[in-house]
């Protein structure tokens, strides 16, 4: 016996108590099931190849809401950032009909998060009517603007490494991002200092450990934003 493609197109599936579905009434073989969630749209899923073997067979869909979320953010300075959710499901939507859940506070429930610092935020937006969810998560970081003017301001080595000690003084102009490698007199990397440490406009005294290098001499390059400077220190 043939079935016609759609002629269970508008067939609705019993809820049962335990949560499962069930379409009765079929014949024994094997079926293409789509699923559409009508009141939020935000759910659709087609199962090929599901067999029927007896009437009225119980199935069990595992299915979870999802939405796409836009968003916009920025970062401007260490703790200046902010994040705003646009859109969700490409269109704009009223804020009351979701709970809103970041994961750095329980108690947030808003579509836009300001006076943010560096790091990285996961927000996951409801629907209270439909339960369609979506995550998002946004990794704020520190950004060199067109037109930024000297960074680093000051590389200063004391130009001989006492006690297996090289000081360091480094003065900021802008928050930034801040990345120190030292280097042989032959150019050949011997450590990295700092890896994209976040830093706020100011001066700063630094050390580093030189108990395992030899003699010589070593420079010290700093970089933040798009910008390099550099100084030597000397160990004898």
């Amino acid at each position: 016996m043939s079935i016609p493609e759609d002629y269970y197109a508008n067939s609705a599936f019993e809820l049962l108590p335990d949560g499962r579905r069930r379409l009765g009434c079929l014949p024994n073989g094997y079926y293409k099931i789509r699923m559409t969630d009508e009141v939020s749209t935000c759910f659709n899923t087609t199962t090929e190849h599901v067999p029927f073997e007896a009437d009225n067979l119980p199935l069990v869909f595992v299915s979870q809401h999802t939405a796409n979320l836009a968003y916009g953010g920025t970062l401007n300075g260490l703790c200046g950032g902010t994040i705003q959710i646009d859109e969700i499901n490409g269109e704009a939507f009223d804020s009351d009909d979701y709970v809103f859940t970041w994961s750095d506070c329980i108690d947030c429930d808003v579509p836009a998060r300001q006076h943010l610092c560096i790091g990285t935020y996961t927000v996951t937006a409801t629907n209270r009517y439909t339960g369609c969810s979506g995550q998002q998560t946004i990794t704020l970081q520190l950004q060199c603007g067109e037109g930024t003017g000297e960074v680093v301001g000051v590389v200063d080595v004391y130009p001989t490494i006492y006690d297996n000690t090289a000081n360091l003084r480094l003065s900021l102009n802008y928050d930034t991002e801040v990345t120190i490698d030292v280097y042989d007199l032959y150019g050949s990397p011997i450590k990295r200092l700092i890896d994209r440490e976040a830093k706020q406009a100011g001066e700063y005294y630094l050390q580093d450990n030189t108990t395992n290098a030899p003699n010589g001499v070593y420079i010290y390059v700093v970089k933040a934003c798009n910008q390099t400077k550099a100084d030597i220190g000397i160990k004898e």
